[in-house]
């Protein structure tokens, strides 16, 4: 959420000098205000444009004054701009309002980070804090996930000794708050009968053998139901009504005969799994049942299409500059992101061109402005505007 109106101040107050201004870099263009329009350049695969003549006939002529909000600004170092009217001065961290207006980060503690808006720096709360008490000094001085009096949102306090969790007052009937988390402890294995009171670390003394795949969990706050071990690494179920001789033989997360519940059996084709922490049958025709990976979790994947699981479960379609890995017919591609090109065909520098800004390549690929005048493209046009005086052929 952003910092309340009083508050623009806030940015102010709150960075003082964090917010001086640096000189402004201006390299030979400026703003006008004459009407301006774009125009594509001729060439290039994204639509015809109109040539020279045309843009004569129709009484327009090359501009090189950048359109507002457009400028051309130097680089934090003093760099030469790769392209003329590259920056946006109304939403550019870097070139707020006008070139070399930085809207700086403050100190952690006051719990905000900065925006450019409207060519404006301005403060937001981070997420979770809030700027409760209306005083800028302190920035978003309230943690709103954690804070009694404001818990959940400015206000809204919770009753003494009650904690605030996650936004919340207290826990729901019947939990205890252990370490930030409700906890039910009558039946959480983990924290049974009081918190961090785990059952596999506390079995009853007189326990003796166990039957396989059981053990004693947490009931009305002890560690003394016997059940079959159920958890994330595995769901152990006694399908066969036979404790005595093998216990709890069934994984309920991987038998085809018994998936999810005893005799729940897979159709043919489909494969018990847990997906994302539901048991069933998966995956439909023409889908591989894949295991988790470090990019992705287990999952029925379309190996012609899946970028995560391309060819074969687990391979994966790497991205490159100002692109992404695509998987078309089980074989791995680029496609360059929206805004972008490979003009040059080179794989190693992936799509290397922004077509919003690059006067050689404007919209399109080989669409070039006028660039020995100084025609800067913006927003993939060439910058055009009405002739002065008379217009020659």
């Amino acid at each position: 959420m952003s910092l309340r109106a009083s508050a623009f101040a806030v940015g102010i107050a709150i960075i003082g000098t964090v917010f001086a201004c640096a000189d402004s870099v201006k390299l030979g263009y400026g703003t006008t205000d004459d009407a301006v329009s774009f125009t594509r350049a001729d060439g290039g695969d994204q639509g015809t444009a109109s040539d020279a003549s045309a843009d004569s006939e129709a009484g327009m002529c090359v501009r090189t004054a950048c359109p507002a909000p457009w400028e051309t600004c130097a680089g934090a170092g003093g760099e030469l701009p790769t392209y003329a009217c590259g920056t946006n001065l109304e939403d550019d961290t870097q070139n707020c309002g006008s070139c070399g207006t930085v809207c700086r980060e403050p100190s952690s503690a006051y719990n905000v980070h900065m925006g450019c808006t409207a060519g404006q720096c301005q403060a937001f709360c981070n997420p979770g804090h809030s700027d409760c008490n209306g005083i800028p000094d302190d920035g978003c001085e309230a943690s709103i996930l954690d804070d009694p009096a404001n818990c959940g949102a400015c206000g809204v306090t919770c009753a003494e000794g009650v904690a605030c969790i996650k936004g919340k007052c207290g826990c729901p009937a019947g939990f205890a708050n252990c370490d930030g988390i409700c906890r039910d402890l009558a039946n959480d294995n983990n924290n049974c009968g009081a918190c961090n009171f785990g059952c596999g670390d506390h079995q009853p003394d007189d326990a003796g053998t166990l039957p396989d795949h059981m053990a004693y969990a947490c009931s009305e706050g002890q560690c003394k139901a016997l059940r079959c071990v159920q958890g994330p690494d595995a769901f152990w179920q006694d399908c066969n009504a036979d404790l005595d001789k093998d216990g709890c033989e069934v994984d309920l997360r991987n038998d085809n005969a018994n998936c999810g519940a005893c005799g729940n059996a897979c159709a043919p084709g489909k494969q018990c799994a847990n997906l994302n922490g539901t048991i069933g049958c998966y995956c439909d025709d023409g889908q591989t049942l894949c295991p988790a990976t470090s990019r992705s979790q287990p999952t029925c994947a379309d190996t012609d299409s899946d970028p995560n699981n391309c060819g074969a479960c687990g391979y994966f379609c790497p991205n490159g500059p100002n692109s992404r890995g695509v998987c078309v017919h089980g074989r791995c591609r680029t496609e360059c992101v929206p805004g972008t090109a490979d003009c040059n065909g080179r794989e190693d520098d992936g799509c290397e061109v922004d077509l919003s800004k690059d006067p050689r390549n404007c919209g399109a690929c080989g669409s070039m402005c006028d660039v020995a005048q100084g025609q800067p493209c913006v927003g993939g046009f060439c910058l055009t505007g009405e002739c002065e005086g008379p217009v020659t052929k």
